[in-house]
């Protein structure tokens, strides 16, 4: 487990991109993020899929559940379920079990744990900008 504290936008870029590494590096995985709203997660979403894919327009799907990016890079929005049960009329299982790289928004919202999966809690710092970033 580590800790990133991050004081501003620019900073977060240099996290995503750090992060995006690391991501490009695997063939798959499941990327979890926690933290209240605003936090920052779609935030941070959003920068590492650019460096994953410039091309990318990245949107939050809140009301989609999932968008796809590139033929393995996906970023689901969790918010709007009840539970976990909810996703079985959607890819989200084959997703994650396939050879994809998916962000999943609100990850507190499934009912079970998913091995393997990289988790991300954003908590508040300082001030309004800064983060601490708890990447496990």
């Amino acid at each position: 487990m580590r800790t990133t504290r991050v004081k501003n936008l620019t900073a977060t870029k240099r996290l995503a991109r750090a992060l995006a590494k690391e991501l490009r590096a695997r063939k798959s995985a499941v990327v979890l993020l926690y933290g209240e709203m605003g936090a920052g997660k779609t935030t941070l979403i959003r920068e590492i899929i650019k460096n994953l894919n410039p091309a990318a327009r990245v949107s939050s799907p809140t009301f989609t559940i999932i968008n796809k990016y590139a033929e393995n890079l996906y970023h689901a929005d969790l918010y709007r379920i009840e539970n976990a049960k909810e996703l079985e009329n959607t890819d989200f299982y084959e997703i994650i079990a396939g050879e994809n790289i998916i962000f999943v928004e609100w990850a507190e919202r499934l009912d079970a744990e998913i091995d393997g999966a990289i988790k991300i809690e954003i908590k508040g710092g300082a001030n309004e900008n800064e983060r601490n970033f708890i990447i496990s």
